[in-house]
């Protein structure tokens, strides 16, 4: 039960700091009439940080997600 509980606590840190992450880019992009690049590479940021956290997880398999 305590791994289950510090599993779902540091997925809920990832999302707050994905979103934390994706709020802050968007500002960027807004304030600062961004190019198309720009946006590509805050996109590229986003999609880093998702990888690692799936990286963390481990792959899912079929029945119950079981591992």
């Amino acid at each position: 039960m305590r791994r289950l509980a510090l599993e779902v606590q540091t997925g809920r840190h990832a999302l707050y700091e994905l979103e934390a992450l994706t709020a802050g880019e968007l500002w960027y992009l807004d304030k600062k009439s961004a190019t198309i690049d720009d946006a590509r590479k805050a996109l590229a940021r986003i999609r880093r940080r998702l990888m690692q956290e799936k990286h963390r997880i481990g792959p899912l398999t079929g029945e119950g997600g079981k591992r």
